[in-house]
């Protein structure tokens, strides 16, 4: 078992500076949410900024399409709507950092809804970390979240819709050898000396990995940053990928998953690997993904 928080000096934390983006339109991401990153934030010594977007809509010069289904109208009350999202994002970022002390400012841009993604992830570039809440019904914010991902060059922290905290009690951490597997151990460690119990499992039937490669390493080089690590080697029965790591998740009582990111670029388009893509679209618990 890892020093917890209280045996860990504060200043040790490598997050200090964190980002949360507000999905506007069509669905406003949860306060639960907003209040979920405040008390992350809280728990590991860091400030957080928060991001929301004032949408601009602009009807297309169709005079038939304007006047058959009102896009005029449409388009205004698409706009109110966004707005209305922002403002109560805000302010329910604003009070979570009130109640809990924590050090955060927020602020609004004014923009095309198809100028967000981009500026989401310029912003992102200049943090340690960014915090993204998947929405149920989220398409768009799943978009922006994968363009982070792979488009920041910093770790992104995946809220489930119905996360109301992270807690770093049992982190986990999937792991297989790979190189984005070691950029989110790498990434990960200031959060693994934090935890109570960390677990690394590899999936042994998901990938055909060499059997001469075991856990004496992977546990020499945690040792060396004050993390004692349970290894395992599980059984995902050909299941997809996603299931797998839910179900770890849920039998180890895990608070935290720590996973490398894959995605492969076609036409400019990201097609992500099983994993990624079930974990964004869906995470199990709260996940820090590296790429």
């Amino acid at each position: 078992m890892t020093a917890g928080l209280s045996g860990r000096r504060m200043e040790d934390a490598m997050y200090k500076d964190l980002l949360i983006p507000f999905s506007t339109f069509p669905d406003p991401v949860p306060e639960a949410s907003a209040r979920a990153a405040v008390r992350f934030a809280k728990r590991i010594g860091a400030g957080i900024s928060a991001v929301s977007f004032d949408l601009e809509f602009h009807p297309p010069a169709n005079a038939i399409a304007n006047m058959l289904l009102d896009l005029p109208g449409m388009v205004a009350t698409a706009t109110e709507r966004a707005k209305a999202n922002a403002i109560s994002a805000d302010r329910a970022f604003e009070a979570a950092c009130r109640e809990t002390g924590v050090t955060g400012d927020v602020r609004t841009f004014r923009c095309e809804e198809s100028r967000v993604t981009g500026f989401v992830t310029e912003l992102a570039r200049l943090r340690d970390l960014t915090i993204m809440a998947a929405l149920e019904t989220g398409v768009q914010q799943q978009y922006v979240a994968e363009s982070v991902i792979f488009g920041s060059g910093r770790p992104v922290l995946l809220l489930p819709a119905a996360a109301t905290d992270v807690p770093l009690k049992t982190v986990a951490v999937a792991w297989d050898w790979s190189m984005p597997a070691a950029r989110s151990l790498a990434d990960a460690l200031p959060i693994l000396r934090m935890a109570d119990e960390v677990r690394v499992f590899t999936v042994g039937d998901e990938k055909d990995l060499p059997s001469s490669r075991g856990f004496d390493d992977l546990k020499r080089h945690l040792g060396l940053h004050e993390v004692e690590a349970v290894c395992e080697v599980v059984d995902g029965g050909r299941r997809p990928i996603g299931d797998t790591l839910a179900d770890y998740a849920a039998t180890r009582g895990v608070d935290l998953l720590v996973m490398g990111a894959f995605a492969h670029s076609r036409m400019r388009d990201f097609i992500l690997g099983g994993a990624t893509r079930s974990v964004v679209a869906a995470p199990p618990v709260p996940v820090l993904l590296s790429h």
